[in-house]
């Protein structure tokens, strides 16, 4: 659809920062299927690899790393799998259990035992569903 907009409006250039997260994941995703360099629109105010940082955990924290900034531990485990248990248990409590995606962040939760993240982790992150701390 963004593709026949753009076609049919002939834009130069493309502001992807004014209309929040979905208009940045809007553009990536055009930048990566080819359209913007199609019609020749220009992105203004934000690159596609600053937004692909931005917005992806593992590559910000590496950016963050690389400048010589802190960042918390933290250790992915995309299957909520028992390797983000021991992952928890060797960083200490309070630990944030959240998914990969920024796009379902508020998913994330705060527990204080291994049993609350057991349960986290078995029932999924959404917080108001799963267990509170005990």
């Amino acid at each position: 659809m963004l593709e026949e907009i753009i076609a049919r409006s002939g834009p130069t250039r493309c502001s992807p920062r004014s209309a929040g997260r979905p208009a940045l994941n809007l553009s990536v995703a055009l930048a990566e299927a080819g359209v913007l360099d199609k019609y020749g629109v220009e992105l203004i105010g934000a690159k596609i690899e600053a937004i692909k940082k931005a917005e992806d955990r593992l590559l910000f924290k590496d950016a963050m790393a690389k400048i010589g900034l802190e960042v918390p531990h933290s250790a992915p485990d995309h299957q909520a799998s028992r390797k983000a248990l021991i992952s928890s248990t060797r960083s200490g409590y309070p630990v944030i259990l959240r998914p990969a995606s920024r796009w379902a962040a508020r998913a994330a939760a705060s527990r204080t035992t291994a049993r609350s993240c057991r349960r986290s982790l078995e029932r999924g992150l959404d917080p108001i569903a799963g267990p509170r701390d005990r």
